[in-house]
């Protein structure tokens, strides 16, 4: 049998030149969409730990790698700190080893560059307790003036403003008032109101920036509270939700209330009687629901630490989420998605019931739906979340 060879077809210089320019744009459409279906980066977490030298330093721990890195330096001292909204900044206060005073610092979370931003020690101040503007072109932050040389003990702390946008920046009070004192600066989600508590007049103070372009806004105004908490406002800005102190019953305990900030309407959001103990507590993104804790006092539920529940705006109902006799919580921190909780916990008991001698503080996510409750690191404590 005779087996016929196939004919090949003519290719054409044109041929070829069409033919690789199609195998090329077929790679590069290949690589922009493998390239755009990649997963964005994923939260991670700042938090405080002080090492043996007592030396406190902050660290950052990716959640999609599970990999903890140290942000400052080893021999730093720093005393406390904020993440900027968009989380490419952290600013934050170091105690300065030769003035032993503290100074307001940025770290470019990207570069790793640390800007002093404060020259408190030149001014016979100290700052402390930065908090972000939504935006993040402007800090809040305490200040004290030292008075060195006066005689006389340091002064108060007041409320301060630090522009960003300026250089070098701008320092200048939030009210030039020296009677007006204040301390836990804490902006609405809009940036035009900053909440700060005032020992002086025992109560919330509320700063409203609108007022400066409207007469008709009160630039201040007052929530009074002995408990000395700032308290957190909703994300639309309109309410305050802060607890107060109860004296009266069998024991000292406090209740969680939320203010109208249009009405000046104060409302118990928990229960006023002598059961429960609601220190604090903290928004949902969507406002719709509040995490806080509490600790039962009556002789049935009582637990040594304080437990975390879930309350319904709607309705105001509650109902347990993280309840551990073992533990004592600390307010949790809602992720920028509301679906997940960032809880400081510590381990007040062994498994046994004895009292923990060895204990360290612990930072914990909780997963809303699933109920998943893992821990991320152990002798760590002040967690935020960094989008």
């Amino acid at each position: 049998m005779t087996v016929k060879s196939k004919s090949k077809l003519p290719v054409s210089r044109f041929d070829m030149i069409v033919i690789t320019v199609v195998i090329i744009m077929i790679g590069v459409i290949g690589f922009v969409l493998f390239v755009g279906t990649e997963p964005e980066a994923g939260l991670r977490i700042a938090y405080l730990r002080t090492d043996d030298n007592y030396f406190t330093n902050i660290w950052l721990y990716d959640l999609a790698t599970g990999d903890h890195e140290r942000l400052t330096d080893e021999d730093d001292a720093v005393f406390d700190y904020s993440v900027s909204p968009d989380g490419d900044l952290i600013a934050f206060t170091q105690r300065n080893p030769e003035t032993e005073i503290t100074e307001i610092m940025l770290l470019d979370l990207e570069t790793r560059r640390r800007t002093q931003v404060t020259n408190c020690a030149d001014e016979d101040s100290a700052c402390t307790s930065p908090a972000w503007r939504p935006g993040g072109q402007m800090l809040a932050y305490q200040r004290i003036s030292l008075n060195t040389g006066l005689g006389i003990p340091v002064s108060p702390n007041r409320i301060g403003l630090l522009d960003l946008s300026t250089n070098p920046s701008q320092t200048f009070p939030l009210i030039p008032d020296p009677q007006v004192l204040g301390y836990g600066p804490e902006w609405s989600g809009d940036g035009q109101k900053l909440a700060f508590y005032d020992s002086a007049t025992g109560g919330i103070l509320i700063y409203n920036f609108e007022a400066n372009d409207n007469n008709s806004i009160p630039q201040l105004t007052f929530l009074p509270t002995t408990y000395g908490n700032v308290g957190k406002f909703s994300p639309d800005g309109t309410r305050m939700l802060f607890p107060e102190l109860l004296a009266g019953g069998a024991f000292v305990h406090s209740t969680l209330q939320v203010a109208n900030l249009e009405t000046l309407q104060v409302n118990n959001l928990t229960n006023a009687d002598d059961n429960s103990d609601d220190p604090t507590g903290n928004w949902s993104p969507d406002g719709t629901r509040i995490a806080f804790i509490r600790r039962y006092l009556d002789e049935g539920r009582r637990t040594i630490g304080h437990q975390i529940y879930m309350l319904n705006v709607a309705d105001e109902s509650t109902a347990p989420l993280i309840v551990d006799g073992r533990y004592n919580h600390s307010v949790p921190i809602w992720s920028p998605d509301g679906t997940q909780l960032l809880v400081q916990r510590f381990p007040q008991l062994t498994d046994t019931g004895d009292y923990n001698q060895a204990g360290t503080l612990e930072i914990w996510t909780y997963t809303l739906d699933s109920g998943e409750l893992v821990r991320i690191t152990e002798n760590a404590y002040n967690p935020q979340w960094v989008p």
